[in-house]
């Protein structure tokens, strides 16, 4: 219970914050849950979609939101008989990262927007997905495998990204005051699903992780003007094993190199 009450705390005080530096309240949108919350029961659970009326004890504060979102659904049983229901809630944009500044790692937020204004049906099916090259920057706790500084495209380094389509390769670099740059890489699977969303499967509700399309195939070059020394590029592409083909065209680019300097100079 203190923990949620300090979570609680720590909201507000986000709120506030926000409220006093942009003048801005943050987006409010009703919230229902179809399900109680872990630690709570029916007979105390307030918010219930069952009960939703439009009242204000149904709006809730979205600071990490741009959109709210409401989901129907519908299972057709024996009988013909169909069950129906409604969920309602902040749209879940937010994602969390690690972004290389100074030296270090820091974790960072952003608000993605992923999805458009409007209605859509979304079919269940799973989808397929793909494998990709993974490896951290620095050596984690949680993953035992080595880090981008020991990448030499093997089959250790590799990991099925089921709620991907796409990987992607991260590639950091710091300009130091002498002159020399550091180089630091990473690569994964492609954050590509958001938490929160609840559908009906088999006459139940789960938790399930939709796979949404919110990038290019493309490389892009991030630098923050308050951060002119470190430069970003991210990159992300398709298929099987994709993250790791840039080293490789490097290594031939590289090979090329040496062997057309090798013919002029003799």
């Amino acid at each position: 219970m203190r923990m949620i009450a300090l979570k609680r705390y720590l909201l507000l005080v986000t709120l506030k914050i926000l409220i006093l530096c942009t003048g801005v309240l943050p987006l409010q949108c009703y919230q229902c849950y179809i399900n109680p919350p872990p630690g709570q029961y029916y007979n105390t659970t307030k918010n219930l979609c069952v009960h939703f009326d439009y009242s204000e004890k149904f709006i809730v504060d979205c600071p990490y939101s741009t959109m709210c979102m409401k989901q129907d659904f519908s299972l057709k049983i024996l009988g013909g008989v169909t069950i129906e229901g409604v969920l309602r809630d902040c749209a879940s944009q937010k994602n969390e990262y690690h972004d290389f500044q100074n030296g270090k790692w820091f974790p960072k937020m952003e608000v993605l927007e992923p999805y458009e204004e409007g209605c859509q049906e979304v079919d269940d099916k799973a989808s397929n997905g793909v494998q990709c090259y993974k490896c951290n920057p620095e050596a984690v706790p949680y993953d035992t495998r080595p880090t981008c500084q020991h990448f030499d495209g093997s089959s250790r380094f590799l990991v099925d990204c089921d709620t991907s389509t796409m990987c992607y390769k991260r590639i950091t670099t710091l300009t130091l005051a002498n002159g020399l740059t550091t180089r630091n890489e990473e690569r994964g699977c492609a954050q590509q699903t958001l938490s929160g969303d609840q559908k009906k499967i088999n006459g139940k509700w789960v938790p399930v992780k939709d796979i949404y399309e919110v990038y290019t195939e493309s490389c892009q070059e991030t630098q923050n003007d308050y951060q002119r020394a470190t430069k970003t590029i991210d990159c992300y592409c398709r298929g099987d094993m994709c993250n790791g083909a840039m080293k490789r065209n490097l290594q031939f680019f590289t090979l090329i190199s040496t062997v057309a300097i090798y013919v002029l100079v003799r």
